[in-house]
């Protein structure tokens, strides 16, 4: 797929903006993220020589990585000529490090996107996309200074290093990842996750063996797990493959052109009962581009207790107080028979097996834990970084999307549907949902309207005036209340709830219906400016 590379890494770089947290000391870095090997490091140094030409950089590297014994267990490959097959945008790093499995392996290409453990990415130093602050600078200054460098190159580098770790998560079943940008004798170590990353200082590898030498000698080491594998994703036995083939196969809508095959086993631990329950699915056909956030993935999945076809959803919830687990609201829903809303099953925070957990990490939770390292002395500049935790749900009800539509009779009475559930979950549960949008409406295998995803949802306590919960805006971008467009601070009812129901109706007749547009151009103008335009203004977005 071609794509204007450029526009997509500033792009990038500006989604994640104020999301790095840095310059991290890099012994630090290394204490709290990268556990020591129970053996010595090799005290030679890294056999590298500065190429005079740049293109010869990467096969240099690769060289003294190939001369040394840091990474017997590893094996690094010059993949910046290779586009990547299993995602949907061409994605080439400079060199991508694989697991060695035999000395004799071969050299790998960047299309092996799900065997990529390290991203190291070759740049000028002008083109660092960070900008360490002078060593006197106070604590108290560093908090207003902008760590993420400005420029146009940076910033394109910036967005690069994040497409890469967009990628890598969403190509395989991942809690965190790191890699490594490497300027002439200078480089950066980087740890990516769902609320953000954090960056080392800058730091000459050629000189200090205990910067890069000792990272690398210690990735080497590291189980899946310490190098951010999801260990509750685990592969399935030859009959669960069997069984989970001949019931997906069924589900000609979710797999039209066959059920995949690689399957994988996904573990549910529900949060109420403790019971654990396992459902195994392929990989989503939907990749993401958006590295942070709740980055929700969905699966028509086989749940091996109940040989039937189910919807598996996983994402990284909000971990704040005032949040209300989905599971929780569903369980809510459903004790006040409020109609139209799927089927539930089971829903649980996912931990991690081994007992594993990163430094700062509360319990054994798959939890970020970028937030916390903010107000670290050494931290400069960053937005207030929302915590996240990993999250499976399971519903019965497995629906098609609303844009399936057969007719406007029966588009307008599958939003009338979940309006009830809606109007039900107010009056009776006290929930608000808060994010009407295109895709949290479907229709169920009887062609009625189901409202999904209360993911983003509250409980009403009519005992507080506005029910607030948090400063930054819920909803879906392209159905949110004109209201709320205008004013982000404003407090979140159920009129701009039944606004978005509109929207949603709009969106699908002027998408999908006959219009009195003449051409194709002057209707998708039209479409962006009714539904995605919007402004930024003092890192506040306005707009549609």
């Amino acid at each position: 797929m071609k794509f204007d590379a450029l526009a997509d890494y500033l792009r990038n770089a500006e989604d994640m903006a104020g999301m790095f947290v840095g310059p991290m000391p890099i012994d630090q870095f290394l204490e709290d993220f990268v556990p020591k090997s129970g053996e010595a490091r090799p005290a030679a140094p890294i056999p590298f020589e500065l190429p005079t030409q740049k293109d010869k950089y990467e096969d240099e590297f690769i060289r003294a990585m190939d001369a040394t014994t840091l990474c017997p267990g590893l094996i690094f490959c010059n993949t910046k000529h290779t586009a990547g097959k299993e995602y949907y945008i061409d994605r080439k790093p400079d060199i991508s490090v694989f697991r060695r499995t035999s000395q004799s392996d071969a050299p790998r290409s960047a299309d092996e996107w799900r065997e990529v453990e390290l991203v190291v990415e070759v740049k000028q130093l002008d083109e660092d996309p960070f900008a360490d602050p002078d060593t006197t600078l106070k604590s108290e200054d560093r908090k207003r200074y902008c760590f993420e460098s400005s420029s146009t190159a940076a910033s394109k580098a910036r967005g690069q290093l994040i497409s890469y770790a967009q990628a890598q998560f969403s190509c395989q079943f991942r809690t965190f990842s790191f890699s490594i940008i490497l300027m002439g004798t200078f480089g950066r170590l980087i740890r990516w996750e769902r609320g953000g990353a954090i960056v080392t200082e800058l730091f000459d590898w050629t000189e200090d063996q205990d910067g890069l030498a000792e990272f690398l000698w210690r990735f080497t080491h590291l189980d899946d797990v310490e190098r951010g594998r999801d260990d509750s994703v685990t592969k399935p036995t030859p009959d669960e493959i069997t069984l989970a083939r001949a019931a997906l196969t069924l589900e000609i809508d979710s797999y039209p052109d066959g059920v995949p095959e690689i399957l994988h086993k996904f573990r549910v631990c529900d949060d109420v009962t403790g019971q654990e329950h396992w459902f195994v699915a392929p990989l989503s056909s939907s990749h993401s581009n958006v590295l942070t956030g709740r980055a929700t993935f969905g699966y028509v999945a086989y749940d091996l207790d109940r040989d039937i076809c189910v919807y598996l959803k996983d994402s990284w919830r909000i971990a704040l107080p005032e949040m209300t687990p989905e599971g929780e609201i569903y369980r809510r829903l459903h004790q006040h028979n409020v109609p139209n809303i799927a089927d539930f099953r089971c829903a649980g925070d996912v931990q991690w097996q081994t007992g594993f957990a990163p430094k700062k990490a509360i319990s054994h939770m798959q939890a970020t834990v970028t937030h916390f390292y903010r107000n670290e002395h050494w931290a400069c500049y960053s937005r207030t970084l929302i915590p996240h935790i990993h999250y499976r749900l399971s519903l019965d009800t497995i629906g098609r999307p609303l844009k399936t539509f057969k007719s406007t009779k029966q588009l307008c009475s599958a939003i009338r549907d979940a309006i009830q559930a809606h109007a039900s979950a107010v009056t009776d549960a006290m929930v608000l949902h808060r994010d009407i949008s295109a895709g949290n409406i479907l229709f169920d295998k009887d062609g009625k309207g189901v409202l999904i995803d209360w993911d983003m949802s509250k409980i009403i306590d009519p005992a507080v005036a506005d029910n607030r919960r948090q400063s930054w805006r819920t909803g879906t971008w392209q159905f949110i209340s004109a209201a709320r467009l205008l004013n982000p601070d404003k407090v979140h009812e159920v009129s701009d709830d039944l606004e978005s129901f509109v929207h949603v109706l709009l969106y699908h007749l002027l998408l999908y219906r006959r219009t009195s547009f003449t051409d194709a151009v002057g209707l998708g103008q039209r479409l962006y400016q009714l539904f995605d335009e919007g402004n930024e203004i003092d890192d506040r977005k306005y707009g549609g």
